[in-house]
């Protein structure tokens, strides 16, 4: 690896350092939803070096990840779902990143971050149709679970 790269892939890790941290902050309630535009933009940064380096996948879970701040400091998106996925997937991004300077099977990896991806977009909005209120309660009601039938031996 030339030390151009080796160069570009630490300021990327350092910046995956900073959203990593900066969403275990809020997890913990250090920081408040002040702090996510912040972190969107580390992650639109994220995405922009990773196209860079021709990391399609990685820029695109980067991208998810800057909407998925989006969403949450708006308040259309449950912190109690939303911030593992970030955490996660920001993880997964550090690990993409790392390998990135490796020579390991591409698809593999590529799999890794769509999953990753696909999970963060699931909190997404869908176009034309209105935001899902954000339940308190069980899906289902617990007069209306039964145990099985026990079949007689």
């Amino acid at each position: 690896m030339s030390s151009e790269a080796h160069d570009a892939t630490e300021a990327a890790l350092a910046q995956c350092e900073q959203l990593a941290q900066g969403i275990s902050d809020l997890v913990i309630e250090v920081s408040g939803r002040e702090l996510l535009p912040a972190l969107r933009d580390i992650a639109l940064s994220l995405a922009d070096q990773c196209k860079l380096r021709r990391l399609e996948e990685a820029s695109q879970l980067a991208k998810a990840i800057a909407r998925c701040c989006d969403l949450l400091f708006d308040g259309r998106a449950d912190p109690g779902q939303a911030l593992p996925l970030l955490a996660s997937g920001t993880e997964t991004l550090e690990r993409a990143i790392r390998s990135s300077a490796e020579p390991q099977p591409q698809s593999e990896s590529e799999q890794g971050l769509a999953a990753a991806r696909y999970e963060l977009e699931t909190l997404f909005p869908i176009a034309g149709q209105p935001a899902k209120a954000n339940k308190t309660g069980p899906d289902v009601s617990l007069h209306q679970l039964r145990r099985p039938k026990r079949s007689s031996d």
